[in-house]
């Protein structure tokens, strides 16, 4: 994030280095950086599945929605499978780290 452009609205600038997911719009902490970087790959690569087939990347009979990440690997959307689970939101179909209750 530039903080020179949220100084005037925060009043302060950050100690600390954060993050924000281009695509989700998530923050992060600098050591969770990579987390950021995944999300916005798994959400362009879900972005794009659900453009071509017209239907959501998910485990079949998930009830948490989780990507499937192997419907992603068949149409080459991702190069490599991320370390954690993520899921797909029923707002605007954006992708999650957070487990749905």
């Amino acid at each position: 994030l530039d903080y020179t452009l949220l100084a005037p609205i925060l009043k302060a600038i950050p100690s600390k280095k954060y993050y924000m997911s281009k695509e989700t719009y998530d923050l992060f902490e600098e050591e969770d950086k990579h987390i950021a970087q995944a999300l916005d790959q798994v959400q362009q690569a879900v972005d794009q599945y659900i453009a071509q087939k017209k239907e959501l990347p998910i485990i079949d009979h998930d009830p948490y929605r989780r990507v499937n990440f192997f419907k992603l690997e068949q149409l080459n959307l991702i190069n490599e499978r991320p370390e954690m689970d993520f899921y797909i939101t029923d707002q605007e179909q954006l992708v999650t780290t957070i487990k749905p209750k």
